[in-house]
């Protein structure tokens, strides 16, 4: 999770899932990327209480479709988008 992207992240959490600051609080503590993405995957994952992914994914667009500004594509995702499309010779 890139640090930039964190509180878009997070805000969009949060209008889903308005009563549970809580929850989102271990992506917050975590140290490390690693320590990030897992706190932030168990968002998903565990629980009764998990959030649907496509449920995520697409208020997240929609955020984004209306105020990208100030979000970063991290570089992993960009990479593996431009092969996709076969943009600078990706690799396709």
């Amino acid at each position: 999770m890139r640090p930039e992207n964190r509180a878009l992240l997070k805000d969009v959490f949060l209008d889903l899932c308005p009563k549970s600051a809580h929850r989102w609080k271990p992506v917050d503590d975590a140290t490390t990327p690693d320590e990030q993405a897992g706190a932030f995957g168990t968002l998903f994952t565990v629980g009764n209480n998990r959030l649907p992914k496509g449920d995520y994914a697409y208020r997240l667009a929609e955020r984004l479709a209306t105020r990208p500004d100030g979000f970063r594509v991290p570089e992993h995702l960009a990479a593996a988008i431009r092969w996709i499309a076969d943009v600078d010779g990706g690799g396709r």
